[in-house]
């Protein structure tokens, strides 16, 4: 009588098969790992940008206005704006909060070019994270959106400014938001490197 064949996959065969998988997995996730922190950093700048926007645009569309306060690490808050009819003092309506990714923050990082030619739009050197009010001294952490769209300081001058955004240690994930006073509007900016030369360009 013969004995019947049997069928199936050898151990060294499946050892071979797991290798192989983790092999690939192990791959993709090298490949993965970078594409998420820069996934993280460009979250950081649209969710920035996007709201500096927003709020430029709602204080000329309701004829209000606005003021926006960044805080370290991550925070951005936006506050109505009006004046106590007796007093003439400002009053802060608060309206939202939202925070940037956590793996982000308002920083800067070594590594980021620092001369007024190479920073965005020549505002500041690169040396603080939330710097705005460039004209009179800089380091200002808040904007105030005008009914006519100008983007003023608290003593209602222009503020001109930079905001940046970086993973801590990681130059190259740094990303920038700059803001013209006299018109409101804002544009954002991502590092690149070519030849070995870092610049900042507009996106």
């Amino acid at each position: 009588m013969l004995a019947r064949k049997e069928h199936g996959f050898s151990l060294v065969e499946v050892m071979i098969v797991v290798a192989i998988i983790f092999i690939i997995l192990g791959t993709a996730l090298i490949q993965i790992g970078p594409m998420l922190k820069e996934s993280s950093a460009q979250n950081a700048l649209q969710t920035t940008l996007g709201l500096m926007r927003r709020v430029h645009e709602m204080a000329v569309d309701q004829r209000q206005v606005y003021r926006m306060s960044f805080t370290a690490p991550r925070t951005i808050q936006v506050d109505r704006v009006d004046i106590d009819p007796i007093t003439k003092a400002k009053v802060f309506t608060f309206q939202s909060k939202i925070d940037l990714p956590q793996a982000t923050q308002f920083t800067v990082v070594t590594g980021i070019p620092t001369t007024p030619a190479t920073v965005p739009e020549g505002f500041g050197v690169g040396a603080v994270a939330i710097d705005f009010d460039r004209d009179f001294g800089g380091g200002v952490k808040e904007v105030y959106f005008q009914r006519d769209g100008r983007a003023l300081d608290i003593n209602n001058r222009i503020n001109n400014g930079v905001i940046y955004m970086c993973r801590p240690g990681e130059f190259m994930s740094c990303k920038a938001v700059s803001l013209i006073g006299a018109t409101g509007r804002s544009k954002s900016w991502s590092l690149t490197q070519n030849a070995g030369v870092t610049r900042w360009m507009q996106w």
